[in-house]
């Protein structure tokens, strides 16, 4: 249970960072109409991993996932300020396997940005 860094104000952080990139890139792209397209599906499709995360987490983890959810909000920080003050060991595997498929989503929707941008804007 990593419950240190930005963990300590929001629970999903990476997944926040993922769906604002993924609309800037759409932004970027000179596409504005898709990107509250692409935050709304990216929401949703964050939202429901999130919920079946922390099903697993309630199992695996008891009373320390739920002390941790208790003080830490989902998406939305109420303060800047840690909730916890300790450092939780994590390796880069540990933390990039999970998200290989948020990562291949990013990375398919650049390059339909890309693709979209080229045949409209630059060809």
């Amino acid at each position: 249970l990593v419950i240190s860094g930005p963990y300590a104000i929001m629970r999903n952080p990476l997944y926040v960072a993922n769906i604002i990139i993924a609309a800037g890139f759409a932004l970027c792209a000179c596409l504005p109409w898709y990107a509250p397209v692409l935050f709304g599906l990216l929401f949703l499709h964050y939202h429901i991993v999130a919920l079946c995360e922390e099903k697993g987490l309630h199992t695996r983890v008891g009373w320390e996932y739920e002390a941790y959810r208790g003080k830490v909000p989902r998406w939305f920080p109420r303060q800047l300020k840690p909730a916890f003050a300790y450092p939780a060991p994590n390796t880069v595997k540990e933390t990039i396997y999970p998200e290989r498929s948020g990562i291949l989503g990013v990375t398919a929707a650049v390059i339909v940005l890309a693709a979209a941008t080229w045949f409209y804007v630059i060809r």
